[in-house]
């Protein structure tokens, strides 16, 4: 399990560094990025911090951080549209 979770980081890691490489306007290329490093940290947290087998509680809490960053995502990408 944990070879699958390195491969898969390793590969998003990759497409994160690749859309660098391509040309696409910054605040979209910039939402994808982010939305790639919390894809990243969700499987960290599931797999490798083995919360997949924890109590509901802690999903909840760990949902509400999610949601915060999706939150504070969605203002960064606000922002840096309207200057």
């Amino acid at each position: 399990m944990y070879f699958i979770t390195f491969l898969v980081l390793s590969v998003l890691t990759l497409v994160s560094v690749g859309i660098t490489q391509i040309r696409i306007a910054p605040p979209a290329a910039i939402g994808i990025i982010l939305l790639i490093a919390a894809i990243q940290a969700a499987i960290v947290l599931f797999y490798n911090m083995h919360l997949k087998f924890n109590e509901k509680i802690l999903g909840i809490f760990v949902g509400l951080v999610f949601s915060m960053i999706l939150f504070l995502i969605i203002v960064t990408m606000m922002d840096f549209s309207n200057r």
